[in-house]
């Protein structure tokens, strides 16, 4: 807004002329109670040079004085109803009128007003600042009221009106007044580097939370909304994620999303992962390779043999079955020793394996439960894709388990085993992988017995559950245990005997007056070091007893042939002869 300069007072400052029709303000933006000042009032003001009074109304409304604290911006703005824009938008066009009017005072007096917004480049800039500044004061004071003086002062810096997080204050330091016409990004408004506090309570806060996650950010997760509130606000008051939770469950739109996100993630959940059947009914196979076995335990000849491992998809219950090749009649043939104890597969997950997709050109006949023969029956194959291994996890977790626990069992890694040696291995390991729960319980449920009895152990047909067998069945008279135990006392015997000798060397007994003679070998300091025991030490031979405490010592140096110094008795060590070492034992003391 502009006055003509023909209508400002030049000559006779205290009879100030009316200016011309000029829009101040447009009052079917705003309710008559926000603003307490009308277009009538403003031109008998301005007519009868009460420009001083003018002021003063004025300044009862900005957010600069301490009367702002909930006089209109929290009472007459509905932040919750209008919405965060909206709320701001109208907030901002309040703070347009009340600037042009002050922008009109102190052009008509002639004088310079600091701070004046419409004599900035940028007006709008400006107002931007004093409308932020009229929220982030009126959140101060609503925390202030809520929690109280004292208590904020624990936690956060008061500095002009407005309370800001401790932290980044004793990190960032206090913050920094700039004019905003020399910032040199076009973001330079939103940029905090401290934040203000809200209260939870506050309809700031709520009005924020609603834009910040159904506009701004398009319905988020609880910690990108709370990343997103603190690059404007630090909330206080209770727990912010809790109210952001509880926001987002009453959130029509993020309930639609869970739905069609929970629908995307069941919707490659296979059917048979959670239709009840017996064992194996679902079944997943996979060959596991390079096991050394012979034919008899005599046999000096060696074979590779193969393990068929089977794997329920609905109860995880394992079976490891031996199979001497990799061919498909191999294949069948564990298969009917799997289902002669546990009955035949129905549909079976195989990978690529073109001896394991073969398997649905094989016929079988069945009898059920009822007595009822069902002949020319074929197995259902479902073919995983090649090398996704992912595919087959379930299986392929329980190879890695096998190899584990065939490492650990054995006591070398290159293990051989006769035919039924490795049956009995593998047998003995799917029992102790299936005595696990099927399901894993939390850290809560430690206790609960109920995890000690959904085993597929106990689920299996068949089987004893009452006799449960627990690692191996020794035999204590067979050669083999003989010579495990010979095999430990050896050891043992040995591990004492390593240990105690130190103790059988011999030491010569000290003697006195023993001095250093010529052609004595002794150990001398070659270079001194600061640091105990880093000193670099040579052999030598006496050649002179120069003194009672020097001596003359010959030496040879990698590449420079025989060498003579002087050393001082106190840094060479006398090396003694075989012949004048003690011939009696050293004492052992127990």
């Amino acid at each position: 807004m502009t006055v003509p300069s023909e209508n400002l007072p030049r000559d006779q400052p205290s009879c100030p002329q009316e200016p011309e029709e000029v829009e101040i303000f447009n009052h079917e933006t705003f309710p008559d109670q926000i603003l307490h000042i009308h277009e009538h009032e403003e031109r008998e003001m301005l007519l009868a040079g009460e420009e001083s009074k003018l002021v003063e109304q004025i300044s009862a409304h900005t957010i600069t004085g301490p009367q702002v604290k909930n006089v209109w911006l929290t009472k007459n703005i509905d932040f919750v109803g209008l919405g965060w824009r909206r709320a701001l938008r109208k907030l901002n066009n309040v703070l347009r009128y009340l600037e042009r009017l002050r922008h009109l005072v102190h052009q008509k007096r002639r004088v310079n007003r600091e701070g004046c917004v419409f004599c900035m480049t940028e007006p709008e800039q400006g107002l931007q600042t004093l409308t932020h500044r009229a929220i982030i004061v009126a959140a101060s004071h609503q925390a202030m009221s809520a929690e109280g003086k004292k208590s904020l002062n624990h936690e956060f810096h008061f500095d002009n009106e407005v309370w800001y997080s401790a932290r980044r204050m004793e990190k960032e330091g206090m913050p920094e007044l700039k004019d905003v016409d020399a910032l040199p990004f076009f973001d330079a408004m939103i940029i905090k580097k401290i934040l203000p506090i809200v209260h939870l309570d506050s309809t700031i806060f709520k009005s924020h939370l609603t834009y910040v996650h159904d506009r701004l950010l398009d319905h988020p997760g609880v910690e990108q909304t709370l990343k997103g509130i603190r690059e404007t606000f630090m909330p206080m008051g209770g727990g912010v994620r809790a109210r952001i939770s509880n926001y987002r469950r009453a959130c029509t739109k993020c309930r639609r999303r869970l739905k069609e996100r929970i629908k995307m993630e069941v919707g490659d959940f296979p059917l048979i992962r959670s239709t009840v059947a017996p064992p194996f009914y679902h079944a997943m196979i996979d060959i596991a390779t390079a096991f050394k076995a012979k034919a008899t335990k005599n046999s000096k000849e060696y074979i590779s043999v193969c393990a068929l491992v089977i794997v329920c998809i609905t109860t995880s219950a394992t079976n490891i079955l031996v199979m001497e090749s990799m061919n498909t009649m191999a294949v069948i043939q564990a298969l009917e020793r799997h289902a002669s104890r546990y009955g035949m597969p129905a549909e079976l997950f195989v990978d690529s394996g073109t001896q394991l997709i073969n398997l649905e050109n094989a016929e079988f006949d069945v009898r059920g439960i009822n007595g009822a023969q069902h002949r020319g029956l074929s197995f259902k194959i479902t073919v995983s894709n090649p090398k996704a291994h992912h595919e087959q996890g379930r299986v392929e977790r329980k190879i890695k388990v096998l190899r584990d626990m065939l490492q650990r069992l054995s006591d070398t890694d290159d293990t051989c085993l006769t035919v039924l040696g490795w049956e009995s291995v593998f047998s003995r390991i799917a029992s102790q992988v299936d005595d696990l729960p099927i399901a894993r319980g939390s850290a809560t449920a430690a206790t609960d017995l109920g995890w000690e009895i959904i085993t597929p152990n106990r689920l299996k047909l068949g089987r004893n559950s009452h006799r449960n067998l627990e690692g191996l069945v020794i035999l204590d008279n067979c050669p083999a245990s003989q010579l495990e135990k010979n095999r430990l006392i050896f050891s043992r015997w040995y591990k004492l005997f390593l240990e105690r000798l130190p103790l059988l060397i011999p030491v010569a007994e000290k003697e006195d007056g023993r001095e250093v003679k010529v052609g004595d070998i002794v150990l001398f300091i070659y270079e001194d070091s600061n640091i105990p025991g880093m000193d670099t030490w040579k052999i030598a031979r006496v050649i002179e007893v120069v003194s009672a405490r020097t001596i003359l010592l010959e030496y040879t140096n990698a590449g420079s042939g025989r060498k003579t110094l002087q050393r001082s008795i106190r840094q060479v060590s006398l090396i003694l002869g075989a012949e004048e070492l003690g011939p009696k034992p050293r004492r052992l003391e127990y």
